[in-house]
């Protein structure tokens, strides 16, 4: 019917043009779809993620602490394993080999059928790659402030306007 095909087009071109990256994946975690934000911030075309599964190697996700993520982790497999939602997980991916992971605070869902059984598992996530790296560029600024601070042969205090005094090196 000509107009569920029309619904159904503009129902893509809504998700598509979200400012959050979705995949679908259905009751064993195999991906049925994703947008284009997903792709992008995957690293992968659609044609790459279209039949792999929540525990294949293609998926380099990170955890907050930037370690790999085992399989187990993975949002996707978490809501497999409990059947319960995920939110609000701050989880890279790796895109290419050696190179700066993007970054999502990621949510996965459980879409139950109308008996309680898993249809489809629904994974939203939002890119907060430059948040995270201006926090570590603020780090990284802090740590090296730090040195100098701790470091120098001058004196150096911090005080408040009426005289008393916030910090001090060795030196000071």
């Amino acid at each position: 019917d000509d107009a569920v095909l029309a619904s159904e087009r503009e129902q893509r071109l809504l998700v598509d043009h979200l400012l959050a990256g979705v995949t679908v994946h259905d009751a064993r975690g195999v991906v049925l779809s994703a947008n284009a934000h997903a792709c992008r911030m995957l690293g992968l075309r659609i044609e790459q993620m279209r039949g792999l599964g929540a525990t294949e190697a293609d998926w380099q996700l990170l955890r907050e602490d930037g370690q790999r993520m085992r399989r187990a982790e993975f949002p996707v497999a978490r809501v497999l394993a409990t059947r319960k939602p995920v939110t609000d997980l701050v989880i890279g991916a790796l895109v290419s080999e050696g190179g700066e992971p993007n970054w999502a605070i990621c949510s996965a869902y459980p879409v139950l059928d109308a008996g309680g059984d898993l249809r489809q598992v629904v994974v939203t996530f939002v890119d907060i790659t430059s948040r995270i790296r201006a926090e570590h560029q603020l780090e990284h600024s802090e740590s090296r402030y730090r040195m100098l601070f701790e470091n120098s042969l001058d004196a150096v205090m911090q005080t408040r306007p009426g005289g008393a005094i916030l910090t001090a090196n060795p030196a000071a």
